[in-house]
């Protein structure tokens, strides 16, 4: 059950679902909106999941998650690199502003998340938690808010499956939550 809950939380799953209902949010499904959104997969999704085949091909990682903290180091800077990519795209092709805050956020999220993860283990499921309610929330609906009562379900399974601590998945929740709920602030 905990492995099932971490797989329906996972960053990659709920980035492509916060990308795909902010994308379409603006303006529906038009030729445009489907490649800024294929534009947001590729950067967030596809290239960092080959960095992460590369680094489990080479050995330099037992899993797809990275369980060793300091195996994380080059994916998320890599990561960083890309998001940072992926947003000039997303101005150079006027996209909408809630998509651009978004891809903004990962950028800086992660930034921030790589320099926790340099001292502390941090969970990245619930960072991409974390960001996505408060994104979800901040653009389509504070109805959003409510789930984070599906917070313990994620602290639940990553404990279980033995992954992380409470806090550490508590911390990558709030973390995020909170800088993503800013930068949402700043930006509208």
């Amino acid at each position: 059950m905990a492995k099932i809950i971490s797989v329906v939380f996972h960053p990659i799953l709920l980035s492509v679902l916060t990308f795909s209902l902010l994308v379409l949010s603006g303006g529906g499904v038009t030729r445009r909106s489907l490649l800024i959104l294929g534009l947001c997969i590729l950067f967030v999704d596809v290239l960092p999941l080959l960095y992460v085949y590369q680094m489990k091909r080479k050995k330099l990682t037992s899993h797809w998650d990275i369980p060793e903290r300091l195996q994380r180091n080059n994916p998320l800077l890599f990561s960083v690199f890309l998001y940072t990519l992926g947003f000039v795209l997303l101005i150079l092709l006027n996209a909408n502003l809630p998509v651009k805050v978004l891809m903004f956020a990962y950028m800086l999220n992660t930034s921030v998340i790589w320099l926790i993860t340099r001292y502390w283990k941090i969970s990245i499921h619930g960072a991409s938690y974390g960001g996505s309610v408060a994104a979800l929330a901040a653009v389509l609906s504070p109805v959003f808010y409510w789930l984070v009562a599906l917070l313990p379900l994620l602290l639940f399974a990553r404990v279980q499956t033995k992954s992380h601590t409470p806090m550490q998945v508590l911390i990558g929740f709030t973390v995020t939550f909170l800088l993503t709920s800013i930068q949402f602030e700043v930006a509208t």
